[in-house]
């Protein structure tokens, strides 16, 4: 998570919010996120005395299916019905037993994840009943079903929606779903399928009875407090830009301590088998170890902040030299320098260029340049499909007319079979294409076939082509192979 993007967030949403005129309006404000369930249970831990060699506990005897699940809350922590995505092509009434009231159920006949065309019907059908008036902020994450349908974000516009597209790897801090809800919603819906499992151990969970399931847990889980505090968390409610602390940022080199700096010229004193010695003077200090940085703070000092440094910075060879090993060189050859002359870490700089241009900053997505973008993107993919369908079908003419090629050269190069048929005829075809022997004086006891093409008469085992002759049989085989 980047620093400057998550600043360049804040500062677009101030804009969104004064232009609009949407602060002291959290009703006006939702977000839209999914997550997925699954149709069995997470038995968990099991508390059994110190060593039972048989601990048991009831859980689904396979792994269950997947069900997608859209939540959406505004900043006034009032939820809408949950709309589920379920795999399949019919739905079933069935299906709505026992949820809550308001939900929605969409079919997919690829998967149960949120595509643009059902993320497209919950906007218009689900969404926006139950809009309030006026201009409407959604912010959403930059999942491809959010911001790829041309249709969609037309409709957003039209209907004073505007979607605002998080930066990329900021979801778990700056999205109020992910900050305050769905740990307890999956948690609380676990919950319930134990206690399903328990109560019915002869049964499985199935689609019949996820609608229970899913109204206890989303009961228990979307409250206005849940809401309200994942809103209050990201900063949007109301508004704050300085909600994310400093730790959650990937810095370069940590803050020292402004009082007391380690020196990196004296390393502190060491026993004799490597470990730090107290020093005398100060008293015991808590220690808390934060992203691998030993944090210490005592009377003696204020935030002192020790850093792993290489060792060519901790100790300096003209002054000091290393107090657990002195005999040890920089040209000894250690395991670590023996693996990479053996196997040395590849350089990947192409991956780096692509995940670099994949990372998406904080943007309005339903804007007219963004849209008229999208459409040149997708007339681009349109021509060239069109070129591709042009190559196929000149392929295809090649290949016919390759095929009709060989069908006259194979007529020139074989003009003795209709000589041959004639003679067959007058002399009624009495003896084999394969052996030549006449019908009457035949000794063999297998069957006699006609060859499909040239209809001639020959022994069954006198062919390995089937119902064809042994000259009509490489004709059909080179042909296939064209």
């Amino acid at each position: 998570m980047n620093k400057e993007n998550v600043i360049k967030y804040f500062d677009l949403l101030q804009d969104i919010l004064i232009e609009y005129n949407l602060i002291g309006k959290p009703g006006n404000i939702f977000n839209i996120d999914e997550t997925g369930l699954q149709l069995n249970n997470k038995p968990g831990y099991v508390v059994a005395a110190k060593g039972s060699r048989s601990v048991s506990n009831v859980t689904s005897g396979e792994k269950g299916e997947t069900i997608s699940v859209i939540a959406c809350c505004n900043g006034e922590g009032v939820f809408l019905p949950p709309a589920c995505v379920l795999k399949g092509k019919n739905e079933k009434p069935e299906y709505k037993d026992g949820m809550p009231p308001g939900s929605a159920i969409y079919m997919s006949q690829k998967s149960a994840y949120v595509t643009s065309e059902i993320f497209y019907l919950w906007l218009r059908n689900h969404f926006l009943p139950r809009k309030p008036v006026g201009t409407v902020l959604m912010i959403l994450d930059g999942h491809s079903s959010h911001c790829s349908a041309v249709d969609m974000l037309e409709f957003a516009e039209k209907n004073n929606i505007i979607l605002l597209c998080l930066p990329s790897h900021t979801t778990h801090y700056l999205q109020p779903l992910d900050r305050a809800f769905f740990k307890s919603f999956k948690t609380f819906y676990y919950n319930a399928c134990n206690v399903f499992m328990k109560a019915n151990p002869m049964r499985k969970i199935n689609r019949l009875v996820f609608g229970r399931l899913l109204s206890e847990a989303w009961i228990k889980a979307a409250t206005p407090s849940n809401g309200i505090s994942g809103f209050h968390a990201t900063g949007i409610v109301p508004f704050n830009p300085h909600v994310v602390p400093d730790y959650a940022f990937l810095t370069d080199v940590p803050p020292q301590g402004e009082n007391c700096q380690p020196a990196l010229s004296d390393p502190p004193p060491t026993t004799q088998a490597g470990h730090l010695q107290p020093s005398p003077s100060h008293q015991p200090s808590t220690t808390n170890n934060v992203a691998g940085n030993s944090v210490s703070s005592g009377p003696g000092c204020s935030n002192l902040v020790l850093i792993e440094l290489p060792q060519a910075a901790r100790y300096n060879n003209n002054n000091c030299s290393d107090p657990v090993s002195n005999n040890s060189s920089d040209d000894a050859i250690t395991p670590g320098k023996m693996l990479d002359q053996i196997f040395p870490v590849p350089n990947l700089p192409r991956l780096e260029a692509a995940r670099k241009r994949a990372r998406n900053l904080a943007s309005v997505l339903n804007t007219e340049n963004n849209i008229k973008i999208l459409k040149e993107k997708i007339q681009v993919k349109c021509n060239k499909e069109v070129i591709k369908n042009k190559v196929k079908q000149t392929k295809n003419k090649t290949i016919k007319k390759k095929l009709e090629m060989l069908d006259k050269s194979d007529e020139e190069s074989e003009p003795d079979l209709d000589d041959e048929e004639e003679v067959i005829d007058d002399d009624d075809n009495d003896y084999c294409v394969g052996c030549s022997e006449e019908y009457k004086a035949t000794k063999k006891s297998v069957d006699w076939i006609k060859c499909v093409r040239c209809e001639r008469w020959l022994h069954e085992d006198c062919t390995k082509y089937g119902n064809y002759c042994d000259t009509c049989g490489k004709f059909v085989l080179k042909r296939k192979k064209i």
